[in-house]
């Protein structure tokens, strides 16, 4: 999904209601780590998404 999808759907809703991750593969370890991110905002309005490091959820699924 593009991220100007994503954020199409989550300007609907209230910031509250949403919590938005990403799952990423880490190839060292072979695991998938859950990392929520938070929707911030540049000087010219555009949005970006930074990871929140307090919840980082590591191995959320395993993979071969």
């Amino acid at each position: 999904m593009l991220w100007t999808v994503l954020f199409q759907k989550l300007k609907r809703q209230p910031p509250k209601a949403s919590q938005i991750y990403a799952l990423l593969d880490n190839p060292k370890t072979h695991r998938t780590e859950k990392v929520y991110l938070k929707l911030k905002y540049d000087s010219h309005g555009y949005p970006y998404f930074v990871p929140r490091d307090e919840n980082i959820e590591r191995g959320y699924r395993k993979t071969k």
